[in-house]
């Protein structure tokens, strides 16, 4: 593990807990010397403090700074993810057979360029959700931010949209606003502790995973209410008299 990953990891774990080097270390998968090595940098640098007791294992805290130095770490990796992810896709276009020429291909083939288009796919949707994590922006300033076009921006909105991790606001003689949802907020949280894991690959073929999950099935159609039978207004002792009339 390099120590820029190393350090993203470390940083990660001490978002939520106050830990000691063993446990950092046995979360990590690093040995306890290059860990304490990095959180001795870390605490000259006052991105961590560290807690000493006298019974206990010296813990460590994240500090404001280190959760600035996180947000930047995890910003590269991200980006960096998603160049992979872009990359990956063009190679594959690239190598597309061209018109009029004869190319044998594998059967695995046809699976292999669906997994490109979904990666590329998931990598839009992600930055999408990273640009909607703070404020509610239009289809033009997402596509102005991702450095894309509308109309590459806008199928990955309509599909977060139906996966209800983001919300159409509509407004008149104004475009559309979109704003994350709860549930987009938990699907970024996620793939980002993935992104932080060690092992990236492992974390990207999983955020590939979620995406060929079927989607939601479409809510049952609303059935329109029974008309109620007509109730007759005529007074019961007319009907009876109607009734022996008829009798008769």
């Amino acid at each position: 593990m390099g120590t820029t990953a190393l350090e993203l990891a470390v940083l990660a774990h001490l978002q939520h807990a106050d830990l000691i080097c063993a446990q950092l270390a046995r979360r990590t998968g690093a040995s306890e010397n290059a860990v304490q090595r990095l959180l001795d940098e870390l605490v000259s640098n006052g991105l961590v403090s560290a807690l000493p007791d006298e019974q206990e294992p010296t813990s460590h805290h994240l500090t404001q700074r280190g959760a600035a130095r996180l947000m930047r770490l995890r910003g590269f990796s991200e980006q960096q993810a998603a160049d992979d992810w872009e990359q990956a896709a063009s190679a594959r276009e690239e190598e597309a057979p061209r018109p009029g020429r004869v190319r044998w291909e594998w059967a695995g083939a046809e699976a292999d360029a669906r997994a490109a288009n979904t990666a590329k796919r998931a990598g839009r949707e992600h930055a999408v959700l990273r640009e909607l994590e703070y404020d509610g922006r239009t289809e033009a300033e997402l596509a102005l931010r991702t450095q894309t076009s509308v109309g590459t921006i806008r199928p990955a909105l309509e599909a977060l949209v139906a996966w209800d991790c983001v919300s159409r606001r509509p407004k008149d003689d104004l475009p559309d606003t979109y704003f994350l949802t709860a549930a987009g907020r938990s699907r970024l949280q996620f793939v980002r502790s993935l992104l932080a894991t060690p092992d990236g690959a492992a974390g990207k073929l999983a955020f590939v995973a979620l995406q060929q999950l079927p989607p939601p099935s479409p809510p049952p159609p609303v059935r329109p209410p029974r008309p109620m039978d007509k109730v007759p207004t005529t007074p019961v002792w007319q009907r009876l008299r109607s009734w022996v009339r008829r009798g008769r």
